[in-house]
This record gives structure tokens, C-alpha cells and sequence, in this order.
């Protein structure tokens, strides 16, 4: 069972920047902590803690703090523009993993940094060629492997994934998720002792406002992705969905349509699949609403104790290589 240790991470108001039309500031720094802990910042229109799921951040780049022992990252990222940052933790020494998509101004590429303990690795890449490719997401397990998966926004849009093992400063080969053909955007991504699971939107009609489907697929033996399950969703823009793993409990959220959230969890009683899907209102949809609908659906899943089984701490191998 993943057991996510409570983290800080600090989030900034700026005054003036939630009213209507004005515009919001973010940045992703870290000070020095005590021992190896860092302190992550990452500044926007909320002031909060939180503890247990990592952060979901739709926001600029722009700089807040001029403190002189902030460790900014990617100070640039404003004025590119780059892509949003996605932010995890490691389960060791709880430093913070940040992936975004990095605008080199023909397309963007998979960019990523790491917390070493004092300062902000050296920005590294794991993509360099023409495709654009967006939106990333990364997961750490509990065994300190990180995965990361993209999607490529090409005439049909495909998914990505590549991973690096906890003693290695090499990433795999990335490896393709969906196949040739169907449409597949914003994927999201979970690994359970070698269980990997990686959910994403499809469409037939891409760019246009029609029901959708959140397909949720997961790795075997051989190397190939198999649909274990499909949710029909509502007609937004974009779903944004995102898999969770919290206390033993496995389950995906998106925005259904633009009035609710949905949500859908792994282990109902009768059997290890995923059960029926649910939704919840929303009504803000401002990040701050995002946030607070994720929120709600994660309590909601942490009281479901006696109908949900817990995920087991390791699974059947099913990836290619071990953690």
C-alpha cells in the first residue's frame, strides 16, 4: 500500500490576482530546510497547505517572492511561454520532481528538474525532436521510480511514457501508449509495485466540443497497453483527468462538464475492477475550484473504506523491466 507522507507545500496570495480578469502569478521555488527537506513554493491564487496528493497547477511561470534564498525555478518559463508545471515528491528524502512542457518556440519539448538538496538540478530533456509535445505528468512510486507521460500533438494525437529507475540517471527508451489510430490527449499516470496504469482522454472528433471518452489502460507483460476500463464523459474542453493513490485507495477525477467533476474508484467489493462512476458539483471553475472539487472527491474516496479494497502493496509484475 502507497503511503504518501504528509509534505509542505506553501501557496502564495497575491492580493488583487482572483478578481475577475485580472491576471494570476505563480512560481515553482524551494528554500533550504532543515536536514535534506526542502520547502516547496509554488505561488498562485490560493493560500493553503496541503498534505497527500500532490499538487495540480494550471498557472504561469511569473515570479512572486524576491526573497534572496528562494531557489526559483525556470525563471524564463514566463516569457517563452512554457506549459504548466506538474509537481511530485520523492518518497525518500520528499524533494520535489517538476515536469512541464518547455515552448522552444517551433514546438515544446518534455522538460524536467529535481530538488538535489541545496539547489535545482540542471534542466534536463526527455524529448529533443520536432513533434510537439505537451502537457506531461509524472508519478514517483513508492519504490523512488519515476514515470512521466506526454501526449504528442500530432494530426492524431498519441501517448507517451518513459520512466527512470530510483539508482539510475538514465531514462528508458520512451514507449508508446496508445495505438496508431486513436485519438488520445492528456494522459495521467500511476505505478503500483509493477503495476503501471495510465489513463487519458479520446476522441474521435479532437478540438471539438462532443462526449468523450476517459480510457484507463494498463501495462503487460509483453510490453503493451490493455484498456481495463472506459468511462464516457461529458463535453468540456478539456477533461484534465488525473489518477490518485492515497492510504491504499487507486481512483481517477476529471472534469465531467462544466457544472460537475466526475469520478470513478479501484476495488469495489465483488472484485478488483473499477466500479461505477460518480460525479460531484462544481461550480468554481477557477483553479482554486479545481483544487477544492479534487479536494472534496478525495475525502469522499478516503471515507469509502468499507467498500473499497485497498490496493495491494505489489502486484503481478507487469512492466518490462523491475523498479
Amino acid at each position: 500500500m502507497i503511503q504518501r507522507t504528509p509534505h509542505l507545500v506553501v501557496f502564495s496570495l497575491l492580493v488583487g490576482l482572483i478578481l475577475p480578469c485580472s491576471t494570476t502569478f505563480a512560481e515553482v521555488s524551494a528554500s533550504r530546510g532543515s536536514g535534506d527537506s526542502a520547502r516547496t513554493l509554488i505561488g498562485g491564487s490560493i493560500v493553503g497547505i496541503t498534505d497527500g496528493a500532490d499538487p495540480v497547477l494550471d498557472v504561469p511561470w511569473d515570479r512572486i517572492r524576491l526573497a534572496a534564498d528562494a531557489q526559483v525555478l525556470n525563471e524564463g518559463g514566463p516569457v517563452r511561454p512554457d506549459g504548466r508545471p506538474d509537481v511530485v515528491f520523492s518518497p525518500s528524502h520528499f524533494w520535489p520532481f517538476v515536469v512541464w512542457a518547455y515552448n522552444n518556440q517551433s514546438d515544446h519539448d518534455i522538460a524536467y528538474a529535481e530538488w538535489t538538496g541545496n539547489d535545482w538540478s540542471t534542466i534536463g530533456y526527455l524529448t529533443a525532436g520536432p513533434e510537439n509535445e505537451v502537457d506531461p505528468r509524472a508519478f514517483i512510486s513508492k519504490e523512488g521510480r519515476i514515470y512521466v507521460v506526454w501526449w504528442v500533438d500530432a494530426a492524431v494525437p498519441y501517448v507517451m511514457l518513459t520512466s527512470r529507475r530510483p539508482v539510475s540517471p538514465d531514462w528508458e527508451a520512451p514507449m508508446r501508449v496508445t495505438p496508431a489510430g486513436e485519438a488520445a490527449l492528456r494522459p495521467t499516470v500511476v505505478a503500483i509495485g509493477n503495476v503501471v496504469r495510465i489513463a487519458y482522454e479520446r476522441s474521435a472528433n479532437v478540438g471539438i466540443s462532443s462526449p468523450r471518452e476517459l480510457v484507463i489502460r494498463r501495462l503487460n507483460g509483453t510490453g503493451q497497453f490493455d484498456i481495463e476500463h472506459v468511462v464516457t464523459s461529458g463535453a468540456t474542453p478539456e477533461l484534465d483527468p488525473i489518477l490518485h493513490v492515497l492510504s491504499g485507495k487507486l481512483w481517477l477525477d476529471w472534469k465531467h462538464s462544466e457544472t460537475e467533476f466526475g469520478y470513478v474508484v479501484l476495488g469495489v467489493v465483488l472484485g478488483d475492477s473499477w466500479g461505477q462512476a460518480a460525479r460531484r458539483p462544481w461550480n468554481d471553475r477557477s483553479w482554486i475550484g479545481v483544487e477544492d472539487a479534487r479536494r472534496a472527491i478525495q475525502i469522499t474516496v478516503a471515507e469509502l473504506a468499507d467498500t473499497v479494497s485497498p490496493v495491494p502493496p505489489d502486484s503481478e509484475s507487469e512492466t518490462p523491466t523491475d523498479p
